[in-house]
């Protein structure tokens, strides 16, 4: 039925056929839902049809994100018409469509919105309040959602309870702001809105403690594998050091063997059709001079954040003009990968002609950890170039560290293993001592077991900090002239290295580009294998020099 064929209903008084009709268009489309029955009438088909189909299409997946820019809506549909759509039954083929049956009538699902803070979120709220007592279309085409008399039912700031045929502890919508408690509820769809906003862009303990809530936030579903968490969001600052940025890197979506979804999927849109920005997404709110000047207003970063989505190097990084050379690796003659290609044209190297060092920035891990074990492989060819082969992080134990490290050995037999000596960190040399000491199999990997040969020895160079100079400061001083006169060459899988990079000194953690750091001050120009084999050995015996204790104090006590 187009709509012609809707008026000619309407005028010849078939009011129950024309309900029919515009109830089923309603929920078999958000996006009609949202315009016409809501009557958000702003929105427009070329920018938030895709948007309402994705959410409808995906619906079997239970993790998805949507990040949109500024203004452009997206709340107004994932935070205000979805619930409503999803209680008056969107979603659900008409065919299987029973109010009457307790165990698949819509109206039983409970909704928690939670934005930045509790007054953010029961905003929401004032929408549907509105919805439900003055709203004569969605009355009319659903009056099962409809309570009674709205004065009988519980309709506070933060939460409000619709017709329903199963009780919950829990109302219909609820909504909660991430700097409040929300244990001892459970909900079949959670909705972040915009959870994050300027004050955690300019103050990193918040933006932390946003995520750390966020990790936490699956305990409010009712059932882990049915439940729905949805994402409406804009981005505030590069690489992970916002909250959408930290998703996307540590829960990426993927399927189990079994083909059951895990992890986030993403929806991400910026404010541009086209790469070459001069087509706006939604030019009746946002036209191309309205973007120029709202660009001119808040600077690049600010503006790749929150209306492209696409954040670059905030403005004053130190190295985030600089063009990262990179390189590639290829086949030497007998077929084995080991000839590195750099992409800047210049002279190939095989990898065995440089000289190889690994340092690891410790970290003890831990639920609480505010920085991560980092471990940086590079190596120096005798024309001074590096090249970075190898990095890595992760918040875990010294013990998991130490294995990766000697799997690295294994694989790129270091001229010098290295890492930063402060504190309890010390206790690395103990730790590697002592697996040498004990022998045997691996316990991690099984290395030197019946038919494997044993891990490589790895002797640990501790390097303490400079004096007087903090992790910035040093981070600057070993990298800067390297990075400026193009001798460093980045490998695959540095990635996260390369992001810490650009955004220094403004990024979250640095302890990828902390190690790096001490590993450029540390390594050498290869200058011939004899030499290189002889300060090894020389560097091999100093290290079996153990200390009785593995204080600097040498205060008392035996090992």
């Amino acid at each position: 039925m187009d709509t012609n064929e809707i008026m000619l209903t309407a005028r010849e008084g078939r009011a129950d056929e024309l309900r029919a009709e515009l109830r089923s268009r309603a929920l078999r489309s958000l996006y009609y839902f949202s315009k016409v029955v809501l009557n958000y009438n702003q929105l427009q088909e070329s920018f938030h049809l895709p948007l309402c189909q994705h959410i409808q299409e995906t619906q079997s997946i239970k993790k998805r994100g949507y990040l949109a820019p500024r203004g452009h809506f997206k709340s107004t549909i994932i935070a205000k018409s979805y619930p409503l759509w999803r209680l008056c039954g969107g979603g659900i083929p008409e065919s299987g469509l029973n109010y009457t049956d307790e165990r698949t009538d819509p109206r039983n699902l409970r909704f928690l919105i939670v934005s930045e803070n509790k007054d953010v979120a029961a905003k929401a709220l004032k929408d549907f309040r509105w919805n439900i007592e003055h709203n004569t279309m969605l009355r009319w085409l659903f009056p099962e959602i409809i309570p009674p008399n709205i004065k009988d039912t519980k309709w506070t700031d933060t939460e409000c309870l619709l017709p329903r045929t199963r009780s919950f502890d829990e109302s219909t919508i609820r909504t909660l702001g991430v700097d409040q408690g929300g244990t001892g509820f459970h909900y079949d769809v959670i909705i972040y809105d915009d959870i994050v906003g300027l004050k955690a862009a300019e103050n990193p303990p918040l933006m932390e403690d946003a995520i750390t809530w966020f990790k936490a936030a699956a305990g409010l579903l009712d059932n882990q594998e049915t439940g729905e968490e949805l994402i409406a969001g804009t981005r505030w600052l590069d690489g992970k050091n916002d909250l959408y940025g930290y998703i996307m890197e540590e829960m990426p979506f993927f399927k189990h063997s079994d083909e059951r979804p895990v992890g986030f999927t993403f929806y991400i849109k910026s404010c541009w059709v086209d790469e070459a920005k001069t087509i706006p997404v939604f030019p009746e709110k946002y036209s191309k001079q309205a973007l120029a000047e709202i660009l001119h207003r808040e600077k690049p970063y600010l503006f790749s954040c929150q209306y492209e989505n696409n954040p670059i190097p905030k403005e004053g990084t130190e190295w985030g003009s600089l063009e990262l050379k990179s390189f590639n690796v290829g086949p030497d003659g007998e077929g084995r990968s080991c000839i590195l290609q750099p992409s800047d044209g210049s002279a190939t190297v095989n990898i065995n002609s440089l000289c190889r060092l690994s340092f690891w920035d410790p970290s003890s891990g831990g639920k609480g950890a505010k920085c991560e074990n980092a471990q940086v492989s590079v190596g120096m060819s005798s024309d001074h170039r590096i090249f970075v082969f190898n990095s890595w992080s992760k918040n875990c134990g010294y013990a998991e560290a130490a294995e990766r490290w000697h799997v690295l050995n294994d694989k790129f037999v270091f001229w010098k293993t290295g890492y930063e000596k402060v504190g309890a960190q010390k206790e690395i040399e103990s730790l590697i001592l002592n697996r040498r000491i004990y022998g045997g199999a691996c316990p991690y990997c099984g290395a030197g077991g019946p038919g494997t040969k044993r891990h490589r020895r790895v002797i640990p160079i501790g390097v303490v900090p400079p004096g007087g100079k903090d992790k910035e400061q040093r981070i600057k001083l070993f990298l800067d002239s390297a990075l400026r006169e193009g001798r460093v060459y980045f490998g695959p899988g540095t990635e996260k290295l390369k992001r810490q990079l650009l955004a220094f000194p403004y990024g979250g953690m640095v302890d990828e580009l902390d190690a790096f750091a001490y590993a450029v001050n540390e390594v050498r120009p290869a200058t011939g294998e004899e030499e290189l084999m002889e300060e090894q050995e020389h560097i091999t015996q100093i290290a079996m020099r153990s200390q009785r204790t593995f204080t600097e104090q040498n205060y008392g006590g035996y090992v």
